[in-house]
């Protein structure tokens, strides 16, 4: 049997890595457009109902919303300047169970000073560099205070990935002709793409449209949800607050490790204490790899091979 479009580049480890790695980049980087045209293009090269879902799952379907609160607690709040927020996105495996329904997945907030972490001080990738799992240098460090945050857009998309049949590929010994993976695994690899991306640009939106004190940093991240890709941004817009001025940070790409969904039969509630467990869905990506390599070489090569084909 030969193998058709991206099942022969899935074939391989390196092949489905060098995938992975591209759009790690890419949406570290919040070049959403260019992550969306190639996970767009992939899924619409694997027909499947998980395909349909995660295509009709689009970038404006998807929103955050309890934003303003964050906005009138910062405001409000009296103790040490905050300097970043907390923002992860996390799936609850027991209420999985119970509701037997698609559901929404959980938004975790929490509120940070710099006895947590440097925050107000450390670079965007010195702050990357710690955000790479669950548990972090400011993991139960934040502040006391109360305020929610919720996702809408995701419950189909969240419902399929986790009870899609076709979320492991085997590979074994690859010799010469290595197994080809189905189209629903590979549907099933850009479908998590396709969450994982919805979930950073609907805090971007959020950023973008409402803005934050002080150039706040804000720390994105997720449990029980693959892929792991930590995020590091701040506001371009800023609000008016008392909290004390923090300097600007730059931006530049460093390595991170992945983070995948845990089987339904592995539930567990405690956010805050409990980690996933690693998968191989995203590989780590070289720190000194030119960062827009993966935009302006890998995808533009495979979509040229597939047109010539």
């Amino acid at each position: 049997m030969e193998a058709i479009g991206l099942q022969a580049h899935f074939a391989t480890a390196p092949g489905e890595a060098a995938w992975n790695n591209a759009l790690y980049t890419l949406i570290q980087q919040e070049h959403f457009e260019e992550a969306q045209a190639a996970v767009v293009g992939a899924l619409q090269q694997t027909p499947s109902e998980l395909s349909n879902i995660a295509l009709a799952t689009t970038a404006e379907s998807v929103f955050i919303t309890g934003w303003e609160d964050i906005i009138s607690s910062l405001k409000d709040y009296e103790g040490d300047p905050i300097t970043a927020l907390g923002i992860t996105l996390f799936n609850d495996f027991e209420t999985a169970l119970e509701k037997q329904l698609p559901f929404e997945p959980g938004v975790d907030l929490r509120f940070y000073t710099d006895e947590s972490f440097p925050f107000s001080t450390a670079t965007r990738p010195e702050i990357l560099a710690e955000n790479t799992g669950i548990y972090t240098s400011w993991s139960d460090k934040d502040e006391d205070i109360e305020t929610y945050l919720e996702i809408e857009g995701l419950a189909e998309l969240n419902a399929a990935l986790l009870n899609h049949r076709h979320r492991v590929f085997l590979r074994g010994e690859t010799g010469d002709t290595p197994p080809f993976p189905s189209q629903e695994y590979i549907a099933y690899v850009m479908a998590c793409w396709m969450r994982i991306l919805r979930f950073h640009q609907a805090v971007r939106a959020q950023l973008d449209q409402h803005g934050l004190p002080n150039n706040i940093m804000v720390v994105v991240a997720t449990h029980n949800i693959k892929p792991f890709v930590g995020g590091a941004s701040y506001a371009k817009k800023i609000v008016a607050n008392r909290n004390a001025e923090r300097a600007p940070l730059t931006i530049k790409r460093v390595a991170i490790d992945s983070q995948a969904d845990k089987p339904m039969a592995m539930s567990g509630s405690d956010l805050r204490r409990k980690t996933a467990e690693p998968v191989d869905l995203v590989e780590t990506v070289e720190a000194d790899q030119p960062a827009l390599e993966a935009k302006s070489g890998f995808f533009a090569r495979l979509f040229r091979r597939r047109n010539a084909a």
